[in-house]
């Protein structure tokens, strides 16, 4: 054996390509409830972290099913897991309505022509109460994104500092010219469009009956008005999540080259509820300029995305 008779590193090289490594042979099958994951489908799953991920964490009502799986995952690297249906099971949505869609394959057979029940735009991919912490957010078009409002949806009384609500001449609900999570500013002066730039409020409520505005400051979460506001103060609004985005939607080339105009939309996924990340409030995804054309493509041929 190879020896030094002081100290210094020593290399060896070692042949392994004769040893056979261990590889597990166990492959088990188990079906169970879950929070979320699709329903009815096999799925593959070779460790703990990936039945995480996929189905979700244990809860009160699935711990049983969870550690179970979980426990053969200790010894395997395979395992074929099945997110049982329950009767209870739907898909959160915007309409209200209830209804299921259990996985992609379903989706692709029943649903992708757009034949969603109840007028429901949007449609949580996990069916469960786990999709029922989500919000989505939209901007569809370039006054959505940011506008200064008219002299008609000025400041109708003057508010002093501290004041969390302000009184507007109109706030036209009907046509969306102020809307509850709109990010707010106020004129400097009466009458003129001349903004502060470091003095930013988020709408929290709108009364359309006595048009009174309800706010915090921004991003801060609460608090009032910094200084006073004048009577006859213009109001810049802007969609809440402009600022996740470099400019307003408006027309992709596609369109563009086909006579079409302003098919651009932006898109903001939200835990809202802080059930899904941890975090209330957390984006969890953002679709910059997605056409709202079926058939837009980019130049290169892929589903038209800035």
């Amino acid at each position: 054996m190879a020896f030094q008779v002081s100290p210094g590193v020593l290399v060896q090289e070692r042949d392994l390509t004769r040893i056979i490594p261990a590889v597990s042979t166990s492959i088990g099958a188990f079906a169970g409830e879950f929070r979320k994951g699709p329903l009815d489908e096999v799925v593959s799953i070779s460790s703990e972290a990936e039945l995480v991920d996929t189905f979700g964490k244990p809860d009160s009502n699935n711990f049983e099913y969870f550690f179970s799986a979980a426990n053969f995952l200790a010894y395997s690297n395979s395992l074929r897991v099945v997110r049982a249906t329950q009767t209870s099971h739907a898909n959160a949505n915007d309409s209200g309505s209830s209804f299921l869609i259990k996985n992609i394959d379903d989706y692709d057979s029943n649903y992708a022509g757009g034949e969603i029940f109840g007028g429901a735009n949007y449609v949580a991919k996990t069916a469960g109460a786990h999709g029922n912490n989500l919000l989505v957010s939209t901007c569809p078009s370039a006054t959505a994104y940011s506008q200064e409002l008219a002299s008609g949806n000025s400041v109708a009384s003057a508010g002093a500092v501290g004041d969390t609500t302000v009184t507007v001449d109109d706030v036209d609900l009907a046509s969306n010219v102020i809307n509850v999570g709109d990010i707010i500013q106020f004129s400097t002066t009466a009458a003129t469009t001349d903004f502060d730039d470091g003095e930013f409020y988020r709408v929290t409520a709108i009364n359309t009956g006595t048009n009174v505005v309800t706010f915090v400051q921004h991003p801060r979460g609460s608090g009032g008005l910094k200084r006073i506001i004048l009577d006859n103060s213009h109001i810049r609004r802007r969609w809440r999540y402009y600022e996740l985005f470099d400019k307003a939607p408006g027309t992709s080339p596609y369109a563009e080259a086909r006579a079409g105009v302003n098919d651009e939309i932006h898109i903001v996924v939200v835990d809202e509820d802080g059930g899904i990340s941890g975090t209330k409030g957390d984006v969890l995804e953002t679709y910059d300029a997605v056409s709202k054309g079926s058939d837009a493509k980019t130049p290169q041929g892929e589903p038209h995305e800035r």
